[in-house]
């Protein structure tokens, strides 16, 4: 039970510190997403890694990147291999973190998931982004 309260804890704070809303559970920001009609990004990760989570730590470091990742999608935080729920076939990843974009009503992926440190990687990032838009996103991303 502390366990599973520490855990939703620290994705609180980390949510928290990353000036934005981060879900710790999926459903409730998979129904987020339906309602605000935005696709979902998840991000899968080890749970001993929760606290100093890759991706947080890119995104804090670049806010354009930032801004645009919550515009476009709604942000759920899940610790692989915890006792939450969430469709476990949908994100199975062998290597963390992981990080998917998803269709929200249909729960299939947008595109190819990113997995170890390209999960974090601004310039991966980048190119997701113009093959999910097919846009091309300002160099500042990945900077």
């Amino acid at each position: 039970m502390w366990i599973r309260l520490l855990t939703l804890w620290i994705i609180c704070f980390l949510g928290a510190s990353a000036g934005e809303r981060w879900y710790g559970d999926y459903r409730r920001a998979r129904e987020a997403a339906l309602q605000e009609r935005k696709a979902l990004a998840v991000y899968l990760v080890a749970p001993q890694d929760l606290r100093k989570a890759p991706l947080l730590q890119t995104l804090r470091k670049n806010p354009a990147l930032e801004q645009r990742l919550f515009k476009a999608f709604v942000p759920v935080i899940l610790a692989a291999k915890s006792r939450s729920r969430y469709p476990i076939e949908l994100y199975y990843s062998p290597v963390l973190p992981a990080l998917f974009f998803m269709d929200p009503v249909r729960e299939v992926p947008l595109a190819p998931s990113l997995t170890g440190p390209s999960a974090s990687d601004p310039k991966a990032l980048e190119e997701l982004w113009r093959r999910l838009f097919l846009v091309k996103t300002p160099s500042s991303l990945s900077r």
